[in-house]
């Protein structure tokens, strides 16, 4: 999933509640300069097997929700955090 989204500039809804997350283990870039987006729900994802995601959130510049349920992956909680997104 690495920079799967990265650069879509002009993305503004984004429905991830289908993705099966359970194998991913580079989310690296995934949200990369996803300027125009504003909440991300990333509840449904499993990040249990995720070693990377360096710049995950980097340069989406409105963005200031990212909903996360039951993460227990601290790399992703501490890049929400790093970020001051609301959680």
């Amino acid at each position: 999933m690495n920079n799967l989204f990265s650069n879509c500039k002009n993305l503004i809804n984004l429905d991830l509640s289908s993705f099966n997350t359970i194998n991913v283990i580079d989310m690296s870039e995934m949200f990369k300069s996803c300027k125009k987006i504003i909440n991300l729900d990333l509840s449904s994802f499993n990040t249990n097997n995720i070693i990377e995601m360096s710049y995950m959130f980097d340069d989406c510049k409105n963005l200031n929700k990212v909903k996360i349920d039951e993460i227990k992956n601290e790399k992703i909680l501490n890049q929400i955090k790093e970020n001051n997104f609301e959680y």
